[in-house]
């Protein structure tokens, strides 16, 4: 799966707390503009007791961003979370969200996803637009003052 989510198997070691084995994921790409921010909701679920050897994990890679963890078997089951990301640049955003096996094969977790959203960019105006804005506010003003006068 370290192919398939465009990650160095070592990567998915070093979040977790032993040796990543299975999983699965699901990849998707969409077209980010700097400031849209991708979001998504989850719901984490695992049938391992919670520990460190049989760790297993959640996890999100985006190919604009990192690799984050976003949970595993401590914490508790049925925990909904949302996961958040600003783009800092724009261009195609692969993103791969999935669940790993640690140590074993025989209990599976299970991350559930939906609500896949890419915000559109909040306009920022500029500060020469900014400086015009103000300048016809004082120009209205002055204007007015006359007339009242």
């Amino acid at each position: 799966m370290s192919a398939f989510a465009g990650v160095d198997k070592n990567a998915f070691d070093n979040i977790s707390t032993g040796n990543a084995k299975s999983g699965s994921a699901y990849q998707n790409s969409v077209t980010v503009d700097t400031g849209s921010v991708f979001s998504f909701d989850w719901l984490w679920y695992s049938a391992e007791n919670s520990n460190s050897y049989f760790n297993d994990f959640a996890f999100v890679n985006l190919s604009l961003g990192d690799l984050s963890w976003i949970a595993d078997t401590s914490t508790p089951d049925w925990t909904t979370g949302s996961f958040e990301w600003t783009a800092t640049e724009s261009g195609l955003l692969t993103y791969t969200v999935g669940v790993f096996n640690v140590n074993d094969n025989l209990e599976k977790s299970k991350l559930i996803v939906n609500n896949f959203s890419v915000s559109a960019p909040v306009a920022v105006p500029a500060p020469a637009m900014l400086g015009l804005f103000a300048l016809a506010v004082l120009g209205f003003s002055i204007s007015r003052r006359k007339k009242v006068s």
